[in-house]
């Protein structure tokens, strides 16, 4: 195995600060649902998606998760065969097909986390006056401040992993917090 895999590896089986003190709490409290949103659907937040659900069962968080696309170039089409190769040279699972951000959407999903400023923009304008989504940058949960995750999307798995790894570890903080 090559020092980049083995590293991106323990980025994804690594915490992020203090977070990396807790233990795995209940599944009993309330799951968490998570939206993922790119541009088209293909690289960045199937990519987000894969490497979250990947930490989230590594942790014993399982959450609701899913990817979708604010525009509709490429709906129905897998991602990105380099994303594919990418996600596959790291042994992190990705089965997904394109889609479009949807009305319900914002009902449905507790967070919606977009990978730049264009997918935040894009989001606050599609979601309905009954949102109950709340709607964040995913590097927002990046320790080292690197808010906004850009292409090029075949590397997005060293972007992404850290706040994806932030993120689960909030939830299990959160699921914590209400057992106790």
């Amino acid at each position: 195995m090559t020092t980049t895999k083995m590293q991106s590896q323990d980025a994804l089986r690594s915490s992020p600060g203090k977070l990396h003190q807790l233990h795995l709490a209940s599944m009993a409290a309330p799951s968490k649902s998570v939206l993922f949103v790119c541009l088209g659907n293909i690289c960045r937040s199937p990519i987000a998606e894969a490497v979250f659900r990947h930490v989230a069962r590594e942790r014993g968080v399982l959450d609701q998760v899913d990817s979708a696309a604010t525009g509709e170039w490429h709906v129905g089409k897998k991602p990105d065969e380099r994303a594919i190769q990418c996600m596959r040279d790291h042994c992190v699972e990705m089965d997904h097909r394109a889609r479009l951000v949807r009305s319900s959407d914002f009902r449905h999903f507790q967070y919606i986390f977009g990978m730049d400023e264009a997918n935040m923009r894009d989001l606050r304008a599609l979601a309905p006056s009954d949102s109950t989504a709340q709607i964040e940058m995913l590097g927002s949960y990046d320790p080292e401040g690197k808010s906004v995750i850009r292409d090029p999307y075949y590397v997005t798995l060293l972007i992404a992993s850290s706040p994806s790894t932030g993120l689960v570890d909030k939830f299990r903080l959160e699921r914590q917090e209400y057992l106790h």
